[in-house]
């Protein structure tokens, strides 16, 4: 399967955000301007849901879960943000969440090109959303369509191993995508993959 790169972001946010509620708010109203008309939505995420976990089952212990806020339950859930960066942007098509470090990102590709190669979706938002500390979160996109336009940024396609010099891997998803996209805005061959998942090749196409 071939497709194509619509259009490609990366973004940091601008203050703490830790809750997923939050981050999710923000993520869905950062990528309004690349995921309109999105028809299927990929997120991959490094801990989507642990803070809110670890917050809801510390009250929990502490007061009895009988006396725990249920508030932030939806929260601890791995797709809570990808559910509400759907809504926000009316993605009506599937949704996935794949949880890992930058193999999530791996499996995310994979996901978009089924979804595309399938016909169920002509336009997929592949997002990685990570909170690279407790001051920092990353987001960063690509959207993926089935048919080539007059300004694509890249031909993504699935391919056996590439040359070293043009794989990148980073610890997250997200960053691993950032870097993807500076090296595609400067027009270079670039790779992300592992021989486990498999490889997917973004070549430039201005």
């Amino acid at each position: 399967m071939t497709a194509y790169v619509a259009d490609a972001r990366s973004w940091r946010s601008p203050r703490l955000q830790r809750a997923d509620e939050a981050v999710s708010a923000w993520a869905a109203e950062t990528l309004s301007g690349i995921g309109s008309g999105a028809e299927a939505l990929c997120v991959a995420t490094l801990d989507s849901g642990a803070w809110e976990s670890v917050h809801f089952w510390k009250t929990g212990l502490a007061s009895g879960l009988a006396f725990a806020n249920p508030r932030p339950f939806p929260w601890t859930l791995a797709n809570s943000p990808t559910g509400r960066i759907a809504q926000s942007l009316s993605v009506r098509g599937p949704t996935f969440t794949i949880v890992g470090r930058a193999d999530a990102l791996t499996a995310a590709l994979d996901h978009a090109l089924l979804e595309l190669a399938s016909g169920r979706a002509r336009r997929v938002l592949v997002a990685a959303l990570d909170g690279i500390t407790l001051e920092e979160t990353r987001l960063a996109a690509v959207l993926l369509v089935d048919v080539k336009g007059t300004e694509n940024l890249a031909i993504v396609a699935t391919d056996s191993r590439p040359p070293w010099s043009a794989i990148v891997v980073h610890d997250t998803a997200s960053e691993t995508l950032a870097a993807v996209i500076n090296r595609l805005e400067a027009a270079e061959f670039v790779a992300v993959g592992n021989d486990r998942d498999g490889w997917f090749e973004f070549r430039p196409d201005r």
